[in-house]
């Protein structure tokens, strides 16, 4: 997968970190995207690996919260949008 203009998009002297914040973010997306070729996961079952990431995360117990409803939210949609 091949994200263009990723950099033009950061390029600035005071934006150095925000590429480097942004080329993260896009690794993830390739590994997410692999392991979605590889395995042809659900939505539902993509919402399950979710909810144990947020459970077992060091985050304090209100971050979890709010992470799960944002998931929430996000799962509504691509559940019912997939069927699964």
């Amino acid at each position: 997968m091949r994200v263009r203009g990723l950099r033009r998009l950061s390029r600035g002297p005071g934006l150095w970190g925000r590429e480097v914040e942004l080329t993260a973010v896009v690794k993830r997306l390739r590994g997410h995207c692999a392991v979605q070729e590889a395995f042809e996961l659900s939505a539902a079952e993509w919402v399950a690996i979710c909810e144990g990431s947020i459970d077992g995360s060091w985050c304090g117990q209100e971050r979890k919260e709010e992470l799960r409803a944002r998931l929430g939210s996000v799962s509504e949609e691509w559940v019912g949008r997939c069927g699964t």
